[in-house]
């Protein structure tokens, strides 16, 4: 995945991504498990946000709420 690439090489632990098409409520790691993306959408036709967080961050995060559309 070409974010998680650049999160290595900048050595970011912590981004926000706009514009996703993913739907549901979940939270899965990305590709080496080095990175874990949270995200939630109910409706397709509507773009998501996703928070992507390294894993040394990560491990602390216990839930993600969706406040407002």
């Amino acid at each position: 995945m070409e974010l998680v690439d650049v999160m290595t090489r900048r050595k970011i632990d912590f981004m926000c991504q706009q514009e996703t098409k993913w739907v549901d409520e979940k939270a899965k790691e990305l590709d080496s498990s080095i990175f874990k993306c949270w995200y939630t959408e109910k409706v397709r036709s509507k773009s998501g946000v996703c928070i992507i967080v390294g894993k040394k961050l990560g491990k602390d995060i216990v839930d993600v709420k969706k406040i407002v559309d």
